[in-house]
Order: C-alpha cells, then sequence, then structure tokens
C-alpha cells in the first residue's frame, strides 16, 4: 500500500514507452500505406490494444488522484491498495504487449493497384444530417460546375468526419479520379509542410511546386483540404488551378474539398459551394452517444434517465457527444453519472470537459482584435441557452467601450452588427429571426465561461466563479475581487455579497446568476 505512488509512476512510466513504441509502428504503416499497401489485421488489433490500455491506465490516474483527497479513513486506503494491485497488473499488460510487438513483423500486405488511398470504414455514427451533406458533396463533385467546395461550421460538429467519409467513399462513387490527396492543414500552416505530405502520397522524390504540378496537370485529381483557417493558393502547392479555364483543365478533373470553421475562409478561396454543418437534433444525439457507450443501458433504467440528460447537455455537439459518452463508456454507478451531469450544467469543470474547451478555444484564439475576443466574452454574462436581443448585446458592448469611435448611434449599431457576422462567420455564435437575436451553443457558452475564469493578462478584469465560497477568500483573492472590472456569479450559496473593505471603483457589469438565497447587492457595493 506505502508503494502505491512508485508503481502508478511505473505503470505511467511504461505506457510512455508502449505509446512510444505504437507511434513508431503508425508511422512505418502509414508511409506503406501511402504505397498503396493495407496494414494487416494482426497489427490493428495490436494497435486497439494500446489504445485500451492507455484509456485504462488514465483512467486509474484519475480515480488513484480522488482517493488521494478523500482522507486517511479505511475507505480511502482500502482504495489505495486497490489502485496499487491494478497499477501492478496493468503494467504487466503493457509489457506483454512491448513483447506481442516484436511477433508482428509484417506491418501491410499489398493492397489493391488504386493510386487512391483507402480509409478504414468509420464505425462511428455520422448522423443523417453528415449522411445527407455526404450526398450533397457526391452530387457537387459529379457536376462540372462545382469544382471548389467549401465545408464550414463550428468546432466539433463533425467537418473532419464528413470529409474523412467522403475519402472512404469516393471510391465507390466511381468518378474517375486518378488521384484523391488528403491534407490536415492547422492553425499555422506550412506550404513546405503541405508540399512534402502531397509528394509522398504522389510518390515523388522532389516537393516541389514544378514537380508537382508536371505529374499532376495530366491527371484527374480531387484534393482534400481538412481544417483550413485562411486563404491558401492551392497552386504554390503545386495543385492545378480548378477555375482555370484553358483546354487542358477541360480534359481533365481538378477539384478541392475543404473544410474550415469560418465561412469568410470559403469566401476567400472561392467556395462554388458551401456546406453549413449543424449540430445533431436530439435523437441523432442520443444514437450518437449510445454508440459510444459500452454498458446496455436498457438494463440499468435509473442510469438510462440520467445518461439523457447527459447526452442532451451537450447540445447535439459530435466532439461532445463522442468524448462524453467514451469518458462514460463502462460506467455503472449511478453516481458518476450524476458527477458528469454536474460538470455538463457548469457547477465544475472536469479534465474532460476542459481538454474538449481546448480544443475548441482554437476558434476563439483565431479572432483577428483582442476586442473581438473581449466581445465573446461578453456572452458568459447571459445566461446559458438564452437567446440575446442584438440591441442589448450592442448596448453591452458600448457600455463596456468595446465599440467606440463613432458619430452616431445608428453608426454605433452598425459597427456593432459588423463584430456579430465576424463571430458568426468564425462559428461561434448564430443569429436568427432575421437577425434580430443571437444564440451561443451550450458547449460554446462554457468555453466563454472557461476562458474568462481563467483569464490573464489582458483579460484580468474579468472574473466568472461557480460555487464561491466568498468567506474562504484570502486577503489577496478579495483585493482582486475589488480591482475586477466585469464579474459574474454563478450558483454561490450565499445571502449576501461580501462586506467589501472598500468600493470597487472599476466595476463595469455584475451578473448574478442562480443564487436564490441571495437578499441584497447594491448596499454591499458602496
Amino acid at each position: 500500500m506505502m508503494h502505491a505512488e512508485e508503481r502508478l509512476l511505473d505503470l505511467v512510466g511504461a505506457m510512455e514507452d508502449l505509446k512510444a513504441m505504437r507511434n513508431r509502428v503508425l508511422r512505418e504503416i502509414e508511409l506503406q500505406e501511402e504505397k498503396g499497401k493495407q496494414r494487416t489485421q494482426k497489427v490493428q488489433a495490436w494497435l486497439d490494444k494500446v489504445v485500451d490500455k492507455d484509456q485504462c491506465t488514465n483512467q486509474l490516474v484519475i480515480d488513484f488522484s480522488r482517493c488521494c483527497v478523500t482522507g486517511c479513513c479505511s475507505i480511502n486506503i482500502y482504495s489505495r491498495l486497490n489502485a496499487s494491485r491494478k497499477a501492478t497488473k496493468l503494467k504487466k499488460e503493457i509489457d506483454e504487449l512491448m513483447k506481442e510487438k516484436n511477433q508482428v513483423s509484417v506491418l501491410a500486405k499489398r493492397g489493391p493497384s488504386n493510386p487512391i488511398i483507402d480509409m478504414p470504414t468509420s464505425t462511428t455514427n455520422v448522423g443523417i444530417m453528415i449522411g445527407s451533406n455526404l450526398g450533397i458533396v457526391r452530387d457537387c463533385l459529379a457536376d462540372k460546375t462545382f469544382v471548389i467546395i467549401g465545408i464550414y461550421g463550428m468546432g466539433g460538429v463533425g467537418k473532419t468526419t464528413l470529409l474523412k467519409e467522403i475519402k472512404r467513399s469516393i471510391g465507390e462513387w466511381n468518378m474517375g479520379f486518378d488521384y484523391v490527396i488528403y491534407v490536415r492543414a492547422s492553425h499555422e500552416h506550412h506550404v513546405e509542410d503541405f508540399r512534402d505530405c502531397i509528394a509522398e502520397q504522389l510518390s515523388l522524390c522532389e516537393p516541389s511546386i514544378e514537380t508537382i504540378f508536371k505529374f499532376l496537370k495530366y491527371k484527374n485529381l480531387l484534393l482534400l483540404l481538412d481544417d483550413l483557417w485562411e486563404e491558401l493558393d492551392i497552386t504554390i502547392l503545386g495543385i492545378p488551378d480548378p477555375h482555370d479555364n484553358s483546354v487542358i483543365t477541360n480534359l481533365y478533373k481538378h477539384k478541392v474539398v475543404f473544410t474550415t470553421r469560418s465561412k469568410q475562409v470559403c469566401d476567400s478561396m472561392r467556395a462554388d459551394k458551401k456546406i453549413k454543418l449543424k449540430c445533431l437534433d436530439q435523437d441523432e444525439g442520443w444514437q450518437l452517444f449510445k454508440e459510444n457507450i459500452v454498458m446496455n443501458l436498457e438494463d440499468a433504467p435509473s442510469i438510462e434517465e440520467v445518461a439523457r440528460e447527459v447526452a442532451n447537455l451537450c447540445g447535439g455537439l459530435p466532439l461532445a457527444l463522442i468524448m462524453v459518452g467514451r469518458a462514460m463508456s463502462n460506467q455503472t454507478w449511478l453516481a458518476k453519472w450524476n458527477l458528469m451531469l454536474d460538470q455538463l450544467q457548469g457547477r465544475l469543470f472536469s479534465s474532460l470537459c476542459e481538454s474538449m474547451l481546448l480544443y475548441l478555444r482554437s476558434s476563439y484564439d483565431s479572432l483577428a482584435h483582442e476586442t473581438l475576443q473581449q466581445c465573446f466574452l461578453c456572452f458568459c454574462l447571459w445566461p446559458k441557452r438564452k437567446l440575446i436581443l442584438i440591441e442589448d448585446l450592442i448596448k453591452c458592448w458600448l457600455g463596456f467601450g468595446l465599440i467606440y469611435y463613432f458619430d452616431s448611434i445608428s453608426e454605433a449599431y452598425m459597427h456593432g452588427c459588423y463584430i456579430i457576422k465576424v463571430l458568426e462567420e468564425a462559428s461561434l455564435v448564430i443569429t436568427h429571426d432575421n437577425r434580430t437575436v443571437v444564440e451561443v451553443h451550450e458547449v460554446i457558452h462554457d468555453m466563454a465561461q472557461w476562458i474568462a475564469s481563467r483569464a490573464e493578462g489582458d483579460h484580468k478584469a474579468w472574473f466568472v466563479k461557480q460555487n464561491i465560497i466568498f468567506e474562504q477568500l484570502s486577503s489577496e483573492e478579495m483585493e482582486t475581487w475589488i480591482q475586477l472590472e466585469r464579474v459574474s456569479i454563478i450558483n454561490c450559496d450565499m445571502n449576501s455579497l461580501p462586506e467589501l473593505q472598500c468600493q470597487c471603483p472599476s466595476l463595469l457589469s455584475l451578473s448574478i446568476q442562480h443564487n436564490q438565497r441571495l437578499e441584497k447587492s447594491t448596499e454591499d457595493l458602496s
């Protein structure tokens, strides 16, 4: 029992070594698959086992960290002993997997002589909506008038899933493409990396513009670009311009399908067809959620009831449904489900929620100006799942001084409408009713609160806290509270605000939500 921490550290170290081995195997497989080979079932089974051991290790570390803060009671001692035994068992299984890898000699076998690189069939339900969009893309690819197709939507809505489904299905559609190239972009893409990726998939020795262009000029090509953040001139990659009306391009098909979070990127890329992905409806969301659950929920009606609430709180966002579903995959304890429900209802942030929000935050980070970021953070001052009048939102921005340099109210209003358009194009907000009200997806709203509650530097004037106990604030925390400009207090069980030692001269906004026992506030603020 006394060596539980040491055994856990040994387990984590062994798991890191196993993952490093897995990464080497994956790199070797990818190189061979790009040459037209296919991975064997044996090596795929080994990779699946590595993923399973990684999940078990992470869960054990989380469980152990929780039992360490429950005190030195008998239950805690038993938990530590149990964790120690599990760590020893897992370490042994990981060592066996590393030995098993040495017996996996053939990493890939020769596939059919087809230049299109096949992808494994997705086991994830892409939903009726994405299935419908797959048909739209198929029709566009068959139509000569559509050569560049842009797929856009908020982070985690399923754009990458759709693009992979396109790549998987393209061989079945028999559209005559000689080559299908898949390139994963990034927030800060590098043209040289793109060319290297393209040259590898084409088995070219030199990744230069001239070499790639010469090879593809007389070929039928489909280029799939995933996760574009800004305009990309594909001709500098060596890809023939699909909009070129020369005789050569009329004889050969050169088409591009890309995904992005920004509608503006679709415009700058001159997309002939723009497809916006929306979140799944409640029934589709529940089906996707269940597909990531191992246990049979029908055998546990009490858990199924809470599980439906958990799924609904994911707001139809596939990323959230999949991540939360997998985290609760084999959880048979009702209390764990209620804990997850609390996390998603915003009463606390878990490591799972934070990892998801960190992924989504890139949309916020991509906003060109700090003022736009501050305007977005204002949404956390409104309750979740509430339609906001655009007029009220613009008044808020005016009050905070986020809209300035205007000669009239109408000019300020137009500026506010422009900000909303920028946020909408970044897939951070949704407008309704002829652009009179605006809505923020629940998970994006959580992201705004999460960013604001951790704000530093230029954003340190934000204060968004949940379940705060003012009586337990230190003198340093109280001093910080006094200096704040924008404050949001949520779910705090208190009768009144704290008795402050001085006034709050910088306070611009105080938002208090779900604090039913609060009786007074103005006199506390002086």
